[in-house]
């Protein structure tokens, strides 16, 4: 199994770049239904917004009453998805991140 992570700027530009990376293959990753944007669910891990580590901060535990330390995540303001595949493809792994 192959997986590869697509990053882009939006949902949309997901799509066109897996579009792009598609053509001309068996299996098609996203494709468009009754002017619905679809994911192939079998292959690729449906988008969401990328988030990384922000600024620690310090909580108190609900139970405990303790401060505990919280590292919240936050938006990078792009978006990813994964696609996996059963063998290697190099126009994914060209886009990959």
């Amino acid at each position: 199994m192959n997986a590869y992570t697509i990053r882009a700027a939006s949902v949309g530009a997901l799509a066109a770049l897996l579009e792009t990376a598609q053509a001309g293959k068996p299996v098609q990753w996203v494709s468009y239904g009754a002017g619905i944007l679809n994911f192939n669910a079998s292959c690729v891990k449906f988008p969401e917004p990328e988030m990384v580590d922000g600024t620690p901060i310090q909580i108190v535990d609900p139970d405990s009453g303790l401060p505990v330390d919280f590292t919240p995540q936050e938006p990078t303001g792009q978006w990813i998805c994964i696609v996996n595949t059963d063998s290697e493809d190099a126009d994914l792994a060209a886009i990959a991140v």
